[in-house]
């Protein structure tokens, strides 16, 4: 919590101040938690019966809450932003995809089994849920996987 003093300044005008002036009275600001992310995920495109994929975490971008006020700032990068993965249809894979701390996914497809296959990639932060906050937040991408012939040509 930060108090900031609201007083009278001198020239009659209202004035703050972080720090409380003598007679001015109180008020208390508390940082209510934003939302983590996970941006830049992109489909992922591969052939059936590839083995193992592991995809670099270039593309991936994890932040803590998104603020625009200096107050919030030093909070929401101090937090703690773990990532979890899920997806469907697990028939594709005999792994399915996993996301590593550092943003790496890695999966490995079933033989001889193609489609696509629905990724929801889940950033958790430890800010809490308090007068409102946010500390969660859900992005959903997927996975190609094509047959080894390719795709058919539309129409056929």
């Amino acid at each position: 919590a930060v108090t900031v003093a609201l007083y009278e300044s001198p020239d009659g005008g209202a004035s703050w101040d972080r720090v409380p002036q003598d007679g001015a009275r109180g008020l208390t600001f508390v940082h209510v938690n934003k939302q983590p992310g996970v941006f830049g995920i992109d489909w992922i495109v591969v052939r059936e019966d590839v083995g193992p994929v592991s995809v670099t975490p270039a593309a991936l971008r994890v932040h803590g809450g998104l603020t625009h006020d200096g107050m919030d700032v030093a909070v929401e990068a101090s937090q703690q932003v773990t990532l979890s993965v899920a997806s469907a249809p697990v028939v594709l894979f005999t792994a399915p995809p996993v996301l590593s701390q550092d943003g790496t996914l890695a999966f490995t497809v079933a033989p001889e089994r193609y489609g696509k296959a629905s990724v929801r990639v889940t950033a958790t932060d430890n800010g809490g849920t308090l007068f409102g906050g946010l500390d969660a937040r859900t992005s959903i991408t997927g996975i190609l996987i094509e047959p080894r012939g390719g795709l058919p040509a539309s129409g056929s």
